[in-house]
């Protein structure tokens, strides 16, 4: 397979209050820092791609691909449908849709995921935002992530 590798610095911010914490402890997502280190690995497997993200010791491991004008994420029981939209600065990940196990979430028990990406010359900034119904912010990370190959 081909793909890409990228590491970077990201600072972590869970959502406030013991109970956001835990949820996002509960749904494996990286621990608060201001300096985390992150590696990312994409590996092209025919019409899919495995991104293996290392948030210091996190290991979050998704797949994603095209289908139906969305892109989709896969996240253990999770699918995330997204709407890509671009420009020659960057890319916006606009959460449209969701589903458990296959079964198309309601809009008020989904979890959402937002995500920007801005080139810069030779790196990218890069914001990534998870909110759940009720609760708000679980987790956002932010940081400069540069190629490696």
């Amino acid at each position: 397979p081909s793909g890409t590798t990228v590491n970077g610095l990201l600072r972590i911010t869970r959502g406030e209050g013991w109970l956001r914490n835990a949820l996002a402890t509960l749904m494996r997502l990286p621990p608060q820092g201001d300096v985390i280190p992150v590696h990312l690995e994409v590996l092209v497997e025919g019409g899919q791609e495995r991104w293996v993200r290392d948030f210091g010791p996190v290991r979050i491991r998704t797949r994603q691909w095209y289908q139906d004008g969305f892109l989709i994420e896969e996240s253990g029981p999770l699918r995330f449908g997204f709407r890509l939209l671009g420009d020659a600065s960057g890319m916006q990940f606009e959460f449209a849709r969701s589903w458990f196990l296959s079964v198309p979430l309601s809009s008020f028990l989904s979890p959402r995921v937002n995500a920007s990406v801005l080139g810069r010359e030779t790196t990218w900034w890069t914001v990534v935002q998870v909110d759940v119904p009720i609760f708000g912010m679980v987790v956002r990370y932010e940081g400069e992530l540069t190629p490696t190959c």
